[in-house]
């Protein structure tokens, strides 16, 4: 676990080192050392496994900041004439970007990582090979590329049911939650009140009204039609399109599976619901 901090047009004296200070409103706060790693960033590592009390508050600090229920705002206190720093709270959706981006990318390093299926503890890469030893000949294994979609829910509030995908910053997906409609979303692309045309390859195009959600980069667009879901399932590429020209396209790879789950999930019946006697079926 670090902390980095990066301003463009710093000038920073490369290897030095400055104390930054760390506090969230909830009053919690602690100072760390940190290094000249570039001219434009500093950085400060938490010692592995360190139990000090400025490792823990600092610890503690990070996770409120990118945690999903209510993420506190961060000030950065610099020394030198550097003004203060007020880093705003994550709303709801973005809180769920972050911690849904972070575990793709820790699922996918774990993928990468190398098992070691053969030999033994005698084998060694500087060990003379055995006669009958040839890497021309050893079976190579291509990793195929995971689908970017993913399915998931939270639980905040009754079950929320989600499928997504990114592409760069912005996130695109569906979201619903049993017995109610289910509507698209795309955060980080539209400002304000909007339309948009969602369009899978060359199947018929739906425009679509939105409008922003929790947070001024998160738009909701009700209304969305159980066919546009099908053509997801079955097609390439997504488009969405904004009145204003603004436009994402994402790849349908992998999309079908997520979907499908989506499905389940937002057909089912609340528990507390008179349906909930009755066999859930998928809308």
């Amino acid at each position: 676990m670090a902390i980095r901090i990066r301003k463009e047009n710093w000038k920073l004296p490369l290897n030095q080192t400055t104390a930054v200070g760390f506090m969230t409103v909830a009053g919690i706060g602690a100072e760390a050392t940190m290094k000249a790693i570039n001219t434009e960033e500093l950085y400060y590592e938490i010692p592995d496994g360190s139990v000090d009390e400025r490792s823990l508050i600092l610890s503690t600090i990070l996770q409120q900041i990118f945690g999903a229920r209510q993420p506190p705002s961060l000030t950065v206190k610099f020394a030198g004439n550097e003004p203060m720093w007020t880093v705003p709270a994550l709303n709801r959706y973005q809180t769920i970007e972050l911690n849904e981006a972070f575990s793709r990318c820790d699922v996918d390093l774990r993928g990468l990582r190398a098992n070691s299926i053969e030999g033994t503890a005698d084998t060694s890469p500087f060990a003379p090979a055995s006669s009958n030893s040839r890497i021309q000949n050893a079976p190579v294994t291509v990793a195929q590329s995971p689908t970017d979609w993913e399915f998931y829910t939270r639980g905040e509030g009754g079950l929320t049911c989600f499928a997504s995908t990114h592409r760069g910053i912005v996130m695109v997906g569906l979201m619903g939650s049993p017995g109610k409609d289910h509507v698209g979303f795309v955060s980080s692309l539209f400002t304000g009140e909007t339309r948009a045309t969602w369009h899978v390859d060359d199947m018929p195009a739906y425009v679509l009204n939105g409008r922003e959600g929790d947070g001024a980069t998160w738009h909701e667009f009700g209304q969305l039609p159980t066919e546009l879901l099908n053509q997801m399932a079955q097609g390439k590429e997504l488009a969405v399109t904004g009145a204003k020209g603004e436009r994402v396209a994402v790849s349908l790879a992998g999309a079908a599976d997520a979907i499908s789950k989506f499905k389940a999930c937002y057909g089912t019946p609340d528990p507390d619901s008179a349906a909930a006697g009755s066999p859930a079926r998928p809308k």
